[in-house]
C-alpha cells in the first residue's frame, strides 16, 4: 500500500510557486519586446511633373520591431499648414506619382511610415515644387518687312505651363517651312524682335517657340509670307 510523502506534498507546492515565477518572467519578457511604430522617413525628393509631383524617400533606420506595411504621402499647398493625403494603393515601395495637382502652385510633401502596430511622425518636408508642364503655343505671329530684315511681333501663350516664360525662340523658313533656321538673339521674354541678315526680295514665314523651366512649346502657327526689301530711292 502507497503512502504520502510528506516531501512530495513540499514539492508539489514548490513546483506551483516555479510555474507561476516562470510565466511571470516570459510575460514580463514578452512586453519587453513588442514592437512600436517605426521611425520617420527620411530624405524625401521630389520632381515635379505636369499637375503631378514624382517624389523619393529613404525607408525608416529603425520598423519599430514590426515590418513596414505603408506609406502615406502627404501633400500641402501652404506651406504645411494644412495637409492631404494622397490616395493610393497600399505599397511598401518608396516612390511614387502624387497626382491632381495644381500645375504653377508650389507643394511640399512628407511622408509618414506604418507597421502593424501604427503610424510613425512624418519625415521632414520636402523642399518646395511647383507642377508644370511646357508652355501653351504662341499665337498671331506678324511679319512686317523691313531692309533685309522683318520686324515681328506675336502674343504670348494663353498658359504659361505652372513655369513662368523664360524665353521665345523665332524662326523663319523661306522655302514655306519646308527647312526652318532659329534666329540667334539674346534670351529675352519681349514678345517682339528684328530678325536681321535675310535677303531682300525672299518671302520668309516666322514661327515662334515659348519656352520655360520645362522645355519648349509646340511653335506657334506660320505667320504670312513677308518680304524684305531695300528702301525706294528718289
Amino acid at each position: 500500500m502507497l503512502s504520502v510523502n510528506p516531501g512530495s506534498s513540499g514539492s508539489s507546492a514548490s513546483s506551483a510557486t516555479d510555474n507561476s515565477n516562470i510565466a511571470a518572467f516570459v510575460s514580463q519578457n514578452t512586453i519587453g519586446i513588442l514592437a512600436v511604430v517605426p521611425s520617420a522617413p527620411r530624405s524625401v525628393v521630389v520632381v515635379r511633373g505636369n499637375a503631378s509631383l514624382a517624389v523619393t524617400w529613404t525607408a525608416p533606420v529603425s520598423t519599430g520591431g514590426s515590418i513596414i506595411t505603408d506609406f502615406l504621402v502627404k501633400y500641402s499647398a501652404n506651406n504645411g499648414a494644412t495637409w492631404k493625403t494622397f490616395t493610393d494603393p497600399v505599397s511598401t515601395a518608396t516612390s511614387c506619382t502624387v497626382t491632381g495637382l495644381t500645375s504653377g502652385t508650389n507643394y511640399v510633401i512628407n511622408v509618414v511610415a506604418k507597421n502593424a502596430v501604427g503610424s510613425s511622425l512624418p519625415s521632414a518636408n520636402s523642399a518646395p515644387f511647383t507642377p508644370a508642364t511646357v508652355p501653351g503655343s504662341p499665337t498671331a505671329v506678324v511679319a512686317v518687312k523691313g531692309n533685309a530684315s522683318l520686324a515681328v511681333r506675336w502674343t504670348a501663350p494663353v498658359s504659361t505651363g505652372g513655369s513662368n516664360i523664360t524665353d521665345y525662340l523665332v524662326q523663319y523658313s523661306s522655302n514655306s517651312g519646308s527647312t526652318w533656321t532659329t534666329f540667334t538673339d539674346p534670351v529675352s521674354t519681349a514678345t517682339s524682335c528684328t530678325v536681321t541678315g535675310l535677303i531682300n526680295g525672299r518671302n520668309y514665314v516666322i514661327k515662334v517657340v515659348a519656352k520655360n523651366a520645362v522645355g519648349s512649346s509646340l511653335p506657334s502657327a506660320n505667320s504670312a509670307p513677308a518680304t524684305p526689301a531695300a528702301p525706294h530711292t528718289h
